[in-house]
């Protein structure tokens, strides 16, 4: 991966993570927040190696704690507790990434 492909593939995420915001925001905005929902959001992938896995970790991603592959947790940055806000921008970043060529799935759980 040379440089000029290094910094197509990072505006990329970080325009997926953009998309992954506006999601969760907008997700908010319409249903308002669910105090009794508290839980956390992630994005999982695997099957990634070299190059485009050390601008993933660069962007966040981190080696799961079980299981083979890496994973991100909150790539919408909101600072919402409510779990199902959290988890329409794991998925709004998931289909983004998998636009990539990258496999990912979003996954979510209640504190």
């Amino acid at each position: 991966m040379n440089t000029s492909e290094k910094k197509s593939f990072a505006a990329k995420l970080r325009a997926a993570q953009l998309e992954a915001r506006k999601a969760t925001a907008q997700y908010i905005a319409e249903q308002g927040e669910n105090p009794m929902g508290c839980g956390f959001a992630w994005v999982e992938i695997s099957g990634i190696r070299g190059h485009k896995l050390n601008l993933l970790k660069e962007f966040g991603f981190k080696k799961k704690y079980v299981g083979a592959g890496h994973s991100m947790w909150n790539p919408s940055g909101n600072y919402t507790q409510d779990m199902d806000a959290k988890y329409i921008g794991a998925q709004v970043f998931a289909e983004q990434l998998q636009k990539m060529d990258i496999p990912a799935y979003a996954g979510c759980r209640l504190d």
